[in-house]
């Protein structure tokens, strides 16, 4: 039985997207999701889009493993860059390795498509973020998240164009509580 699913991924240049690694894992078959049943569909609004490429590749850490729950070791390397096969004609956006003093004093704003409201873009604005090295390296932050926005970027706005800080791997069970997980750049 197929099985679709999606998460959110961030165009980083013409052909490359940015994602959590385990948004290509299928669970049920205990397999890694082909490139050609990857789909990215960038600016998705209520059924309009600005572009579509299927991927032609994608690399992830060979040391990630998909775990339950999710693993902080395993978290710090749940990251993949997706390789489209069609280059897309929008402005990606840059990923911006930040030191630690930079990101926890930045305004950040995530963005993604949840599970709930798949045709629409939800923005969560003023999120704060923390470095971590223990247990793992990774981001702590207060943006709220639910099921479809793994792999949202965290962005650093304010100081031209957004930068991504940083990339949403795991949430909070509980919607009210924070912090939840990202990847830093560092990781990839």
């Amino acid at each position: 039985a197929g099985r679709r699913s999606h998460c959110t991924g961030t165009l980083v240049g013409s052909h490359h997207v940015l994602t959590a690694a385990h948004c290509l894992f299928n669970a049920t078959r205990g397999t890694w999701a082909h490139p050609t049943s990857i789909h990215f569909v960038a600016g998705y609004a209520k059924g309009e889009f600005k572009a579509h490429s299927l991927a032609s590749s994608y690399v992830k850490s060979e040391e990630f493993e998909v775990t339950t729950p999710l693993q902080p070791a395993m978290a710090s390397r749940d990251w993949a860059v997706i390789e489209l096969a069609e280059k897309i004609d929008l402005k990606p956006i840059r990923v911006q390795p930040a030191s630690e003093g930079d990101v926890a004093s930045s305004r950040i704003v995530r963005a993604g498509y949840r599970g709930d409201r798949a045709h629409v873009l939800t923005v969560q604005q003023d999120c704060s973020v923390r470095p971590i090295s223990t247990p793992a390296a990774l981001l702590l932050h207060t943006c709220s998240s639910v099921s479809g926005e793994s792999g949202s970027a965290l962005l650093r706005v304010g100081n031209g164009e957004p930068e991504t800080v940083g990339i949403l791997v795991a949430r909070c069970r509980h919607e009210s509580a924070a912090p939840s997980l990202a990847v830093a750049p560092s990781a990839f």
